[in-house]
């Protein structure tokens, strides 16, 4: 049986919101190892949520997700981040999960190493203190649409008129500065699938039919 390879594109800030952390909100005491734990929760419901919904998605042959490229504001300078820390420990303990529609690989990569590659990589400094003291990321979501876009030429090689292409691309975010580089892929022929996070509604001038689904 054909089956569609995918990878998928996660904004953590966005795929986070899947699981209430067990610590307050703004807590700086939080250990490496809650952390972890947290992360690998995160990541089990994310697996389930998108296996849902692909299901909604009505795709005609089963999906293999082969490898998650997770953005954020890794570094602080060069310095990683607790995040970043934690995500290092977390892939080595999630696992595949399975339905028949759907295999989810536990494969994980982070936005830093932008898949363009070259001499500027990798991309640090994501993480910076504003003049009022609190934390703002920096390339994040341009990073990851940059990344789409490489997927897609990388794949292009594939597409062929009048077959459907084997490959795809998810994207976990709710931020609206990822669907223009989605209807870019999308158009250039790669079946792209905006995934949404707890989000009330879309805007009804947008044209989003069969592109962004409910997580």
């Amino acid at each position: 049986m054909d089956i569609i390879t995918a990878n998928a594109f996660i904004d953590w800030d966005s795929a986070r919101r899947v699981v209430q952390p067990p610590w307050k909100n703004g807590a700086q005491d939080v250990s490496l190892r809650e952390r972890t734990k947290y992360v690998e929760a995160c990541f089990n419901e994310l697996q389930v949520r998108t296996a849902r919904a692909l299901e909604a998605c009505d795709l005609n042959f089963p999906v293999k997700v082969a490898l998650s490229r997770v953005y954020h504001g890794w570094h602080r300078g060069k310095t990683p981040t607790d995040d970043r820390k934690a995500w290092e420990q977390a892939r080595t303990l999630v696992r595949a999960f399975t339905t028949k529609k759907l295999s989810y690989l536990p494969d994980i990569s982070f936005g830093d190493a932008m898949l363009c590659g070259g001499l500027r990589m990798p991309l640090l400094d994501t993480l910076r203190s504003r003049d009022d003291g609190h934390d703002q990321q920096k390339m994040v979501d341009t990073s990851l649409v940059a990344d789409l876009l490489c997927y897609c030429r990388n794949e292009s090689s594939n597409f062929r008129k009048g077959k459907p292409p084997m490959s795809m691309a998810i994207i976990v975010g709710n931020d609206d500065d990822l669907l223009p580089g989605s209807f870019a892929a999308e158009s250039w022929g790669l079946p792209v699938r905006v995934l949404r996070i707890n989000r009330a509604g879309e805007s009804r001038f947008l044209k989003l039919d069969r592109l962004v689904y409910s997580l």
